[in-house]
């Protein structure tokens, strides 16, 4: 993206999108806007912005122009206009490809439905098969590589997995998307193998979503249940969906789904707060303030939105929570500069249903990108996710995330999700999930492979297709190691496993599993505090200072129907 003042080029255009050739003479796109002290333009100078202080949202116009070079056009055009619009509604829709900026920060930053459908439209057929991948976090901050990993096989996504925090004994619950933007549920055990199959949630057009769906374990001390949350309804030609929630015992039983409140933002996060026994549903506001509603155990809405301070967000994380009042959320921030790392720590109550924000604090020189998550295995710390960064925190608020780790692997793009789960030997840990190109020869079972060693080369137990075959006489190798190979040959086979100390689910032997060389950034973080704690108990907000560029923001308890003033 750059800024360019040329009459030729922008006459009365504030942005466009362009076809460029780079320095390898790949033809790529590229974003142009104009900047606000362009005097070659015709109209009104456009003042850009990332927080929400002018209505010409950086954020939305980059996602729109974009779409563009996607082969999107603009979708509120008429029919007589712009001709026929493949897959999208050309008659008066709404979404990030309108032809015209709008205020709202959050509801046009992420695609709406009809902007997904023209790219399905145009894209569908280029599009490859991907599977969830899931493989285990331990010993931060090194990075155990994801050859290690197994794959959800037999159920095609299109989005990153959220896992639930798992307690001692219990499965880990998942939620992703397949390929229909069907919600589906799943559990795995510590070796990652699957207990219960990928399945829908809610059959019906009602079951799909445009967004992320989120899940949440909890227990009252009778039974553990899990909380399924996502966002429905999108129609084409209006701004608003449907909150929904699903909740059903963890061993299983049918789904009890609860329709929500409107939201005219696709992105929602969920958690379980064991102190008030309360579901928590995190959502950002159209103008991008971080919100949260709190929900009974049994599913019932107790109290609508309290929002999180006065902080604009870009993305938003699910809340961890811990059995004191208390829970920690990550957010990031809209600004210039940014995304910054930031944290809002609050407690919530059930008489009346309210939510106390304790103190929220941002990281300046803390970059962040990508959807945020949060996992507690360790009482002491909480691990954390920024899209592809790796990162810990300290229990106490105004700990440094340390260190950032970059990435050690292709995340081709998309982000992690993260839960914490306790192994064969009793050690919490943590499990990452991400999408994975079904591809023979990346050394993980996918699909209906039967083994996959790592490449394509046949004649060594595993063929080019990853089908076995016959090595001196046996197929696929001998015994438990899927092959009979030496140096660092090794197979991975769908069906054939081995206890090697680490309760993996699938075998690899002699994969070049040495470890890794971490590079650790270390920068002197600068930190702001935007809201300082309070008292619990207090009845009335206190107004309190902010750092450069904060809103004031309010703390304090707020009963239903109310929400914090600024």
């Amino acid at each position: 993206m750059k800024y360019l003042c040329d009459a030729d080029v922008n006459t009365g255009i504030k942005a466009c999108a362009l076809q460029v050739e780079n320095n390898s003479s790949e033809t790529v796109g590229s974003v142009t806007l104009v900047p606000a002290d362009c005097e070659l333009v015709a109209g009104a100078p456009r003042v850009w912005s990332f927080d929400g202080s002018t209505t010409s949202d950086l954020g939305h116009t980059y996602l729109h122009e974009l779409g563009h070079i996607l082969g999107l056009r603009h979708t509120n055009r008429t029919t007589a206009e712009c001709g026929t619009v493949s897959g999208n509604n050309p008659d008066g829709n709404t979404g990030v490809m309108r032809s015209t900026n709008g205020a709202s920060l959050s509801r046009f930053r992420h695609w709406r439905r009809d902007d997904l459908d023209g790219i399905d439209h145009l894209w569908d057929s280029y599009y490859p098969s991907y599977e969830l991948a899931s493989w285990p976090d331990e010993g931060f901050p090194d990075l155990i590589p994801m050859s290690a990993a197994s794959s959800l096989t037999g159920a095609s996504v299109i989005r990153s997995g959220s896992l639930a925090d798992a307690p001692p004994g219990a499965p880990q619950p998942l939620v992703t998307l397949d390929d229909r933007r069907r919600v589906v549920f799943a559990t795995l055990a510590d070796d990652d193998s699957v207990i219960e199959a990928p399945a829908v949630v809610e059959p019906g057009p009602l079951g799909k979503t445009v967004g992320n769906p989120e899940i949440a374990l909890g227990d009252d001390g009778e039974g553990e249940r899990v909380f399924v949350a996502w966002t429905a309804n999108e129609q084409p030609d209006v701004d608003v969906m449907q909150t929904r929630w699903a909740l059903r015992e963890l061993g299983g039983g049918p789904w009890t789904i609860t329709a929500g409140f409107d939201l005219k933002t696709s992105r929602v996060v969920a958690g379980f707060d064991p102190a008030s026994n309360n579901w928590l549903l995190g959502t950002l506001s159209e103008a991008g303030e971080p919100r949260v509603s709190v929900i009974g155990y049994g599913g019932e809405l107790l109290l609508e939105s309290a929002e999180l301070g006065g902080l604009t967000s870009y993305e938003i994380g699910n809340p961890v929570c811990r059995e004191s009042p208390g829970c920690t959320m990550l957010l990031s921030t809209s600004e210039l500069g940014g995304p910054s790392l930031a944290r809002v720590d609050f407690a919530v109550f059930s008489d009346p249903p309210s939510v106390f924000v304790q103190s929220m604090v941002v990281f300046d020189e803390q970059d962040v990108y990508g959807r945020t998550s949060l996992a507690s295995a360790d009482p002491g710390s909480l691990h954390g996710l920024a899209g592809w960064q790796r990162f810990e925190l300290g229990a106490a608020a105004n700990d440094s995330p340390n260190p950032v780790i970059p990435p050690l692997f292709s995340a081709q793009n998309w982000p992690l999700g993260l839960g914490a789960y306790t192994d064969d030997q009793a050690m919490r840990s943590h499990r990452l999930a991400l999408p994975l190109e079904v591809a023979c020869g990346n050394g993980i079972v996918q699909a209906a492979e039967a083994c996959d060693d790592g490449n394509l080369q046949p004649g060594d137990g595993c063929d080019d297709t990853c089908a076995l075959e016959f090595v001196g006489g046996e197929t696929g190798g001998t015994g438990d190691a899927g092959g009979d190979f030496d140096d660092d040959e090794a197979c991975q086979c769908a069906l054939e496993r081995r206890d090697d100390g680490r309760g993996l689910g699938l075998v690899f032997v002699g994969m070049g599993v040495c470890g890794a060389a971490i590079y650790r950034r270390r920068r002197r973080r600068r930190r702001r505090e935007l809201l300082h704690p309070g008292p619990a108990a207090s009845a009335q907000p206190d107004q309190v200072g902010h750092g450069i560029g904060a809103r004031e923001v309010s703390a304090g308890r707020w009963p239903v129907g109310l929400r914090p003033s600024e």
